[in-house]
């Protein structure tokens, strides 16, 4: 599969590695060299702009922190909506907004390519009082399930769920 990456800071960078690690044919793009430079030595291509990055690829996974930075990536000037090509599919893999997700997915749409957004909180080490793993509740970013019908993240099980909403002081709107 040809896969693009953009964002390889902690999480991105280890994301993006196990990638290029499995034999995919992976194209990276960061806005730091010293980012891209292992990708670049372990046999990644690296791109020198993002409409660079999306030209080929069918997929290209963005782990960006600010919804500004993924805005800009996404539908910005020479973006990923202008420049990935019809049928791809943008991965976004930080928590964002419903708001710029919306957005995202409705200029993607219009350019006949795919947003899936797939949050990642990182990872708990946290335990059920039965043992079972929580691997993420709504104060770690994992379970912002504000619009299940935009956003919901895999890693959310009912049980954390339930853990944060009778935890959490506030209404929730899970």
């Amino acid at each position: 599969m040809r896969i693009g990456f953009a964002g390889l800071g902690r999480m991105g960078g280890g994301m993006a590695r196990r990638l290029l690690d499995t034999g995919h044919d992976l194209s990276v793009f960061d806005v730091s060299d010293a980012a891209t430079a292992p990708f670049a030595e372990a046999g990644a291509r690296v791109a020198a702009s993002i409409a660079d990055l999306a030209a080929d690829r069918d997929v290209v996974v963005t782990m960006l922190v600010a919804d500004s930075a993924v805005r800009e990536v996404a539908i910005g000037s020479n973006g990923l909506s202008e420049s990935l090509p019809a049928g791809a599919i943008h991965l976004v893999m930080g928590t964002h907004g419903v708001a710029v997700v919306r957005e995202m997915e409705a200029r993607h749409r219009e350019a006949g390519q795919t947003l899936v957004a797939a949050p990642a909180a990182g990872l708990l080490k946290r335990r059920a009082p039965d043992g079972e793993r929580l691997r993420s509740d709504s104060r770690s970013s994992g379970c912002r399930c504000r619009d299940s019908s935009v956003m919901m993240t895999p890693g959310c099980t009912a049980k954390a769920r339930a853990s944060s909403a009778s935890s959490s002081p506030g209404p929730s709107r899970q």
